[in-house]
Parts: C-alpha cells; sequence; structure tokens
C-alpha cells in the first residue's frame, strides 16, 4: 500500500513541524519531546502536481467508477487524468494538469495509481489512490490490510509517538470499507492530529483513502465529503 507509506511520511513532516514551539521546553531526559522537536522541515510540494482552487468540482475515476464533490475553497494539489484528457507534448496553451500515476513508464501507470489530493492546508489534507490487486482472496485482502494498519501504528511508536487506535469495517454508501484511525498526541498529552485510512477491493483493486486533519471542523469537512461521494452502481455491484 505505496499511498498509505507516501502519506504516512508526509503527515510525519507535518507532526514535527507543527510541534517546533516544544524545543524550548526539551530536556535531555525527555526523550518524547526531543523525537517531537526533531524534524522542523516542511514538507516539499511536489513539482509535478495540480495547484488549483476549487469552486463547485467534482472529481471521477473510471478505474472504479467513483464520483466526489471537492469542497468549495480547498485547494487541489494533485489528480489522476484519464488519457484521453492528459495534454500532449510541451504547449504552453495546454491546461496544466499531469498524471500522477506512481511508477510510470512512458505515461503508462505500472502499479499504483495516486487518484486525488486536495488540502485545505498542510495540516487538513485528503488522498486516495489504487492498486491493482487481481489475484487476491477475500482473506488474503484483509490480512494484508491489518498488516498496513499494524505497520503504520508501530512506525509511530518506534518513534516515540503516543497514538491511540482504533480499527474496524464502515459503511460509506452501501460499500464495506476497512477503517483505521489514529489520533496523535503532544508530549503534554493534548490531541493535536488525526489520521483516518479507509480501504477496499473495487473492481480488482485496493482502493485506498487518507484523511489527515488538525481540527474537528476540516476533519468533519473531509469526512462527510468522502461518505457522500458516489460509485457507479453498475459496475459496484
Amino acid at each position: 500500500m505505496k499511498l498509505t507509506i507516501a502519506c504516512l511520511i508526509s503527515f510525519f513532516a507535518i507532526l514535527f513541524s507543527c510541534k517546533q514551539p516544544v524545543e524550548n521546553k526539551q530536556t535531555a531526559n525527555d526523550s518524547s519531546q526531543a523525537t517531537t522537536a526533531s524534524i522542523t522541515k516542511q514538507p516539499e510540494s511536489k513539482p509535478d502536481s495540480i495547484v488549483t482552487k476549487v469552486k463547485d468540482e467534482s472529481f471521477h475515476s473510471d478505474d472504479i467508477g467513483w464520483t466526489i464533490e471537492i469542497p468549495s475553497g480547498w485547494t487541489i494539489t494533485g489528480k489522476d487524468v484519464p488519457k484521453a484528457n492528459k495534454p500532449k507534448g510541451n504547449s504552453k496553451n495546454k491546461p496544466l494538469e499531469i498524471n500522477l500515476a506512481t511508477n510510470t513508464i512512458g505515461g503508462e501507470a505500472q502499479e499504483s495509481k495516486h487518484l486525488l489530493a486536495f488540502q485545505k492546508d498542510q495540516f487538513n489534507s485528503f488522498n486516495c489512490g489504487i492498486v491493482p490487486m487481481m489475484a487476491v482472496t477475500p482473506n488474503e485482502y484483509e490480512q494484508n490490510v491489518k498488516a498496513s494498519y499494524q505497520s503504520v501504528y508501530n512506525t509511530f511508536t518506534s518513534q516515540g509517538i503516543r497514538v491511540d487506535t482504533v480499527s474496524g469495517k464502515e459503511i460509506i454508501q452501501g460499500k464495506e470499507f476497512y477503517m483505521f484511525h489514529i489520533t496523535m498526541y503532544s508530549p503534554e498529552g493534548q490531541p493535536i492530529l488525526w489520521q483516518i485510512m479507509y480501504n477496499r477491493l473495487v473492481n480488482g483493486y485496493d482502493f485506498g483513502v487518507i484523511v489527515n486533519a488538525s481540527n474537528e471542523a476540516d476533519k468533519e469537512t473531509m469526512m462527510n465529503t468522502f461518505k457522500n461521494s458516489k460509485f457507479d452502481k453498475s459496475r459496484n455491484p
């Protein structure tokens, strides 16, 4: 689940950067504070990303037959462009849209594909992508998802970051998703960031969604946006 790993790395940068003031409180004997204050570099924007302020815009993925309305006033930082709509050549008159599929060769996606990313700010963002998983049983997929969530948990705790987690299944638009909810705390014990992950097999793909939030209002906006997204009934029985 490469999307999970990539977003986790980005989220670590956000987690550490938002706690810069802790440096002044840090002591030699406080390992958790040292961990939190050790990285302050802001996450760099991807040079091949779209940056577009949104007003009444939606995104559709033909791969999984899924449509989502993007919150007005939020910023698109990247999205996949269907082959028929991809700009050709280097004409400056073409729209600034690129294919964010990972591991591409000659424009063809080899493995995972980053479908869409939008954000309110660096602390509140929505990311989703797909990975082909054609020959996998439901049990194998479940074990893969659980192992991925466990790896995420281990990554946080190995850095001395206090987290609480809740895992299970959730029904969204009539579809059952695996869910993993992480709450991260400051060294003082205050909740500071949330990360919520969803996964489901859709049309032979592992469809993954990651919501990063630093406040309840923006978290609710992203959650409602995802929960109100639509799957084509003809392609998602």
